[in-house]
């Protein structure tokens, strides 16, 4: 199955966001195909919000759980387009500007 960048980007933004989103600022995302075109996995790389992740940590929250929930449930979602592998990462950025296309 050929799955494009915008797929993934609408999942995430139909199901993750929502349930994140005073923490989640942005996706970085990255579609890995073989040479028959067919999509062999997906690289998702989770923009944090600075602020909110930091306000985290300062009050005493396990950042390290919130990431661990966000990054399950990004693959729980991933499930749906039955995707080779998924690879999660997270970055924070204080600097990071949202451009978003809607």
């Amino acid at each position: 199955m050929k799955i494009t960048t915008e797929t993934v980007r609408k999942l995430l933004d139909s199901f993750i966001t929502p349930m994140f989103k005073d923490s989640i600022v942005d996706y970085k995302i990255t579609v890995h195909d073989n040479d028959k075109g067919v999509t062999e996995g997906v690289n998702i790389n989770v923009i944090l919000d600075y602020e909110s992740y930091e306000e985290m940590w300062y009050n005493g929250k396990d950042t390290e759980y919130e990431t661990i929930e966000m990054e399950k449930s990004v693959r729980d979602v991933m499930k749906y387009l039955s995707a080779g592998f998924t690879i999660v990462e997270f970055y924070v950025d204080d600097k990071y500007i949202v451009t978003s296309p809607y």
